[in-house]
């Protein structure tokens, strides 16, 4: 019984000495930093992930390593701003799939976005840094948009070091000061709108805060005036010179050129006012997904406001929102001010993307998030905060974990992809993918730098007279029959096509 009661104390005091070491650990910035660094330092592994826009970015990159002239998938009209492709094109300077050194990228790209988060948060919110900066980048959006290659993670990067910079310059209090302030933000604001043309909006940000300065006697009007055309002036004119370089492209290639995006502002199947509500319900539902752990992928089908959802993420959008005016009634960050300029074009332009168009919000969705809790009376914002972030690293853990075991097994696709594409190299005739298995599309643009329509219903096979990729089990109509074969894919071509091409060989041989 004495052995008993001397071992309930023992155990007490060690778990106690655990307790009070790791409250002393995870008050350390440079300890919980570090420790976030190498969380997400699991996302660098050799597999590529494959989307349409991370094929595009790959082949711009390509074509700029290879010392141009800039081509996406072949064409002239790029679609895609030219400033990430130009980051990640060195990689390309090492084999034509380098994906490792992509990934490695991303973890840098996430790595200087985090650092100046950090650096935001710590002056904007000293108490609650380490909060708002580990509630970001827990999120399984901020680890998704880490592991794939596209733009997000370097634009969210150059973003924050924006912000930084132009909160610099509306502190600034001399004249050298406005001045190399002034030069460095106009030549980063340039680069960050390079990246993607929407971080010119940063300006708008910073101008309201000049605005408000020179209002309240803080600054001169000339300062405030001349500072935001400084600094905005370039990045416009990048941002024009990219679109008019589109729009000629497209002129150019007639029927052949894809959309861009000023034609996909405006939806001719709805009216405007149907397509502002839509993009209203996308944004609002974009905001809960990022902010409720576990919800990444919860989303109604479009155009449906009364959906269980809605009634989760319309509260929390107004809470948020009264949150923001709140903070930014309070804090004269550029960032804080970037919302509703930066909300109300994307509710303009409802397309829904998996909130990736959300996704550089996240530190202020954060800061709105910590602001709410603080309200708590006691010890509570502690507890809220920390199951919050608790149960957000549990969920992105676990969906990292699937999404590389997925890429993973498909691996082996790249060779069966690349065994076809032998049969067809040098045929001048198109080809699609139709029932293969996910990505095949993606894996075969990158393979083939060209583009490759991807389609779902075998019905407008009826008068395609390209080759086509399936799934080896697939069937896709009695039209087409299996000219080559490789692990879980099969490349079909039209009998028509098959039986001539035969016919031609065998005139060639008589």
């Amino acid at each position: 019984m004495e052995q008993i009661q001397r071992v309930e104390p023992s155990c007490a005091r060690s778990c106690a000495n655990w307790r009070q070491l790791a409250i002393r650990c995870l008050q350390r910035p440079g300890f919980v930093l570090a420790g976030l660094g190498i969380l997400l330092a699991t996302q660098v592994v050799p597999w590529w992930g494959p989307t349409p826009d991370a094929s595009c970015y790959v082949s711009i990159a390509r074509s700029i390593a290879a010392g141009g002239p800039m081509t996406n998938l072949g064409s002239p009209k790029l679609h895609y701003a030219p400033g990430y492709p130009i980051l990640i094109s060195p990689a390309f300077l090492f084999g034509d799939r380098p994906f490792l050194l992509l990934a490695l990228m991303q973890w840098g790209f996430a790595m200087l976005f985090m650092i100046g988060l950090y650096r935001w948060t710590l002056l904007w919110f000293p108490t609650g840094a380490l909060w708002v900066t580990v509630l970001v980048i827990v999120n399984a959006g901020f680890w998704t948009f880490e592991r794939l290659t596209v733009s997000e993670m370097a634009f969210m990067a150059a973003l924050m070091g924006n912000v930084n910079a132009l909160d610099r310059l509306s502190d600034a209090t001399t004249r050298r000061a406005t001045l190399v302030w002034t030069i460095v933000s106009a030549l980063g604001v340039t680069g960050l709108s390079l990246i993607r043309p929407v971080g010119v909006l940063i300006v708008v940000g910073y101008g309201c805060l000049a605005l408000k300065g020179a209002w309240t006697g803080r600054i001169a009007w000339t300062r405030a005036v001349t500072t935001s055309l400084m600094v905005g002036l370039p990045a416009t004119l990048a941002v024009l010179a990219f679109i008019s370089h589109e729009s000629r492209m497209a002129r150019v290639l007639g029927p052949k050129a894809s959309s861009n995006y000023l034609d996909e502002f405006r939806l001719p199947e709805v009216s405007v006012a149907e397509q502002l509500l839509e993009g209203t319900r996308v944004r609002i539902s974009e905001f809960g997904r990022l902010v409720v752990p576990g919800m990444l992928k919860a989303y109604a089908p479009t155009g449906r406001w009364l959906n269980v959802n809605t009634f989760i993420y319309v509260p929390l959008f107004l809470a948020l929102m009264w949150s923001w005016w709140q903070l930014a009634g309070k804090k004269c960050s550029a960032l804080f001010w970037i919302l509703p300029f930066y909300l109300v074009l994307h509710i303009a332009y409802p397309s829904e993307q998996g909130t990736r168009y959300i996704i550089p919000l996240l530190p202020l969705l954060a800061a709105c998030v910590w602001r709410l809790a603080c309200l708590a009376p006691g010890k509570q914002p502690t507890y809220i905060l920390g199951s919050l972030v608790a149960i957000h690293l549990c969920v992105t853990l676990g969906s990292s974990f699937a999404e590389t075991a997925r890429l993973y097994r498909q691996q082996s696709h790249w060779a069966s992809v690349d065994v076809l594409l032998e049969v067809i190299n040098g045929d001048p005739r198109p080809f699609a993918t139709c029932g293969a298995p996910r990505g095949t599309c993606e894996r075969s643009q990158v393979a083939t730098n060209q583009s490759v329509e991807w389609i779902l219903d075998p019905k407008r096979l009826s008068h395609y007279g390209g080759w086509v990729i399936s799934a080896a089990d697939d069937d896709i109509g009695p039209d087409f029959v299996e000219a080559a074969r490789a692990g879980e894919l099969k490349l079909l071509t039209r009998k028509a096509t098959l039986t001539a091409a035969a016919d031609a060989i065998s005139s060639e041989r008589r």
